[in-house]
């Protein structure tokens, strides 16, 4: 009985995740919208419901395809280093 819970909760688990992914390395579509909408009702999480479809395919463009204002480039960190290290033995005053 208690291998069949597990894994039917490891299925779950993995489907989540699945959703999740797409969510992330896909335009937004209306059946992901509605997805979220219920995933967020579930769990009692407070969710947007004002944004047309066009809005959240350009935030979607925004933050994960076309770099612009709001985009962060990804910096190279050595294993072993962190940035405030990099900074301190390029000469920066990491206070300011």
């Amino acid at each position: 009985m208690l291998a069949d819970v597990q894994t039917r909760d490891a299925y779950a688990r993995a489907y989540v995740y699945r959703f999740l992914a797409s969510v992330f390395t896909a335009h937004p579509t209306a059946q992901m919208v509605t997805g979220l909408a219920e995933m967020a009702e579930f769990f009692g999480i407070p969710c947007p419901q004002d944004a047309s479809l066009e809005e959240l395919d350009q935030e979607y463009m925004d933050l994960f395809v076309v770099p612009n204002r709001r985009y962060v480039a990804p910096q190279k960190v050595s294993p072993g280093t962190s940035v405030e290290v990099d900074r301190a033995v390029e000469g920066e005053d990491r206070r300011t």
